[in-house]
C-alpha cells in the first residue's frame, strides 16, 4: 500500500478518535521502508501503531530461516501486497 494519503490518514484518525481504546497496527515489509511507512504514520496521525509479524522472530523463527537464506542468497524478497488475504483466514 505505501504511504497513506490525506484522505486515508484523516480517516485513521476519525476512527481513532471516535474508538480511542482499540489498538491499531501495522503489517509492512520488514525492510527500512516497511518501517519508515510505520514511522510515518505513527508520527502524522498521532497514534502508536503496533508492529504487526514485523519482529526479529518472524525472521529468526526456525520456520522461516530457509526462506531467509534463500532471499539473500539470491537477493530476493516478497512485499506483503502480493501476499493472498486467503493465508490471513
Amino acid at each position: 500500500m505505501g504511504y497513506a494519503n490525506r484522505k486515508q490518514r484523516d480517516f485513521i484518525k476519525q476512527v481513532y478518535k471516535d474508538n480511542p481504546k482499540i489498538s491499531f497496527e501495522h503489517f509492512g515489509n520488514i525492510d527500512a521502508g516497511g518501517f519508515w511507512i510505520h514511522h510515518n504514520l505513527c508520527d502524522i496521525t498521532g497514534i502508536k501503531f503496533i508492529l504487526f509479524s514485523m519482529s526479529v522472530n518472524e525472521l529468526a523463527n526456525p520456520e522461516y530461516a530457509e526462506v531467509v537464506k534463500y532471499m539473500l542468497d539470491n537477493n530476493l524478497k516478497l512485499e506483503q501486497e502480493i501476499v493472498s488475504l486467503k493465508l490471513m483466514s
